[in-house]
């Protein structure tokens, strides 16, 4: 029986609630970012436009709930895209 103090199971699986678990979580998250972002050249013109977006908003004083509105757009294009670039790579791997 465990005590919840271990960071891997009897599976020697990462206990689910450990600090060691989410840090796994988020290496791996950020390492999907990093490789979906620079193996796609079409991240290079969202990241262009999100900039864009992000100085406009500044010039324009924006209040906070339009910068809370652009940032959830801004974040659901990138996943949109991170999730095309996975069906994508799928669907290449399947044929």
């Amino acid at each position: 029986m465990s005590d919840g103090r271990e960071e891997f199971d009897r599976r020697g699986r990462y206990h689910r609630w450990s600090l060691a678990a989410w840090t796994a979580k988020f290496r791996c998250a950020f390492r999907g970012w990093w490789l979906g972002s620079y193996s796609q050249t079409s991240f290079g013109v969202h990241y262009i436009a999100s900039i864009a977006v992000i100085i406009l908003a500044f010039t324009l004083k924006c209040e906070p709930w339009e910068w809370g509105l652009l940032i959830l757009c801004i974040s659901s294009v990138m996943t949109a895209e991170l999730v095309n670039s996975a069906c994508e790579a799928l669907a290449r791997s399947i044929s």
